[in-house]
C-alpha cells in the first residue's frame, strides 16, 4: 500500500513538472524576452511624465509654513534665483495667500514641490513622531542630526527646533489611522527606512504629502497611489527599472501595478531597488540611465 502511494505521488509530481516545463516556464521566458529597446524606452514616459496631478489641493499650507517658521520666503527666493529658476508669481502667492489649486508636479517644479513638502513633513505635529523609530531619536536628542532636520536651511529656525512643532494639519482618529498605514508601509530607494522614519528630505516630503491628503479625506489606497507617483519623479531611474521589471516579467503596464506593491519594501527600499536591478541584469534588461529626479539637499 505504501509503495502504491509513493508511486502515485511520484507520478503526480512528474506530471506537475511536465506541465510547468510546457506552459509556465515558456510563458515566463516569453514575457521576459518580449521587450524591445524602444518599448523599454517608452516605459520611462509612463514612470516620469512631463506632468503628474496628485490627489488633493494645497489649501492654506503655504501661509502656515511661513507662520510656523518652517519657511523663510526670502531664503526660498534666493535659493531658486541661485539655481537660475526663480520662483514664479504663482509660487510666491502660494506662500503668501494659499492656493486651492491641485498638487501638480512637473519636471520643472519638482524640486520646489519636494522642498515644500519637506518643510511640511518636518514641522507638522503628528503622532507618528511619538512612535518608534522616530520617538527614540527625539528622546535621545539625536533627531536634530538627521538629514531631514540638519539639512533644512530654508526656515527661520533650525530643523531640529522645527521638528514636530506646529499643528498645521489636524487629523481625525480615522485620518490618523490612514496616514499611519501608508507611512509605515511605504519606502524610498535612498534607504531602508519607512516614511514613518523620515530621516531624509524625501521621507519628510512623503510624510507631508501623506498627512495633507489624509486630512482631505482620501483613502489609504488613493494616498498610496499619490506616493507612488510622487516618488516616481524623485527616483525616476529606480522606478523606471521597477516598471521595466513588471512589464517584462508580469506583462503589466506601470498604471496597472498595485501602488502598495511598488511603494513597499520589496521594491521601494534601497535593498529592494538593488534587488530589482539585479533581476533585470539577469534578464539582460537594465534600461539606460535617464535624467530626472531630485537630490537629497535643498
Amino acid at each position: 500500500m505504501k509503495k502504491k502511494i509513493i508511486i502515485a505521488a511520484i507520478i503526480i509530481i512528474a506530471v506537475a513538472l511536465v506541465l510547468l516545463a510546457l506552459f509556465v516556464l515558456p510563458q515566463f521566458i516569453t514575457n521576459s524576452a518580449a521587450l524591445s529597446d524602444s518599448e523599454i524606452s517608452a516605459i520611462y514616459a509612463q514612470v516620469a511624465p512631463e506632468e503628474v496631478t496628485l490627489s488633493g489641493t494645497w489649501q492654506n499650507i503655504g501661509p502656515k509654513l511661513i507662520e510656523s517658521g518652517a519657511v523663510d520666503l526670502d531664503e526660498f527666493k534666493s535659493l531658486y534665483e541661485s539655481y537660475g529658476n526663480p520662483l514664479t508669481d504663482e509660487q510666491i502667492k502660494f506662500f503668501t495667500e494659499g492656493s486651492n489649486e491641485p498638487i501638480i508636479i512637473t519636471q520643472k517644479n519638482s524640486h520646489f514641490i519636494l522642498n515644500t513638502l519637506w518643510a511640511l513633513g518636518l514641522v507638522n505635529k503628528n503622532q507618528i513622531y511619538e512612535k518608534e523609530p522616530m520617538s527614540k531619536y527625539i528622546e535621545n536628542g539625536q533627531a536634530a542630526n538627521l538629514a531631514s532636520t540638519g539639512g533644512w536651511s530654508l526656515g527661520t529656525k533650525d530643523g531640529g527646533e522645527l521638528l514636530n512643532s506646529a499643528e498645521i494639519i489636524k487629523l481625525t482618529p480615522e485620518q490618523q489611522e490612514i496616514a499611519e498605514k501608508v507611512a509605515f508601509n511605504s519606502y524610498r530607494p535612498c534607504c531602508n527606512n519607512p516614511t514613518a522614519f523620515p530621516d531624509c528630505n524625501h521621507g519628510s516630503a512623503a510624510l507631508g504629502l501623506i498627512e495633507l491628503l489624509a486630512s482631505q479625506g482620501f483613502s489609504a489606497d488613493e494616498i498610496a497611489e499619490a506616493v507612488k507617483d510622487a516618488n516616481s519623479i524623485s527616483f525616476s531611474q529606480n522606478y523606471y527599472e521597477t516598471a521595466v521589471y513588471f512589464k517584462a516579467v508580469e506583462g503589466k503596464d506601470w498604471s496597472e501595478v498595485d501602488p502598495w506593491e511598488v511603494i513597499g519594501k520589496d521594491y521601494s527600499s534601497a535593498s529592494g531597488a538593488a534587488n530589482t536591478k539585479k533581476k533585470l541584469q539577469e534578464l539582460n534588461l537594465v534600461p539606460k540611465a535617464q535624467s530626472g529626479g531630485g537630490g537629497c539637499g535643498v
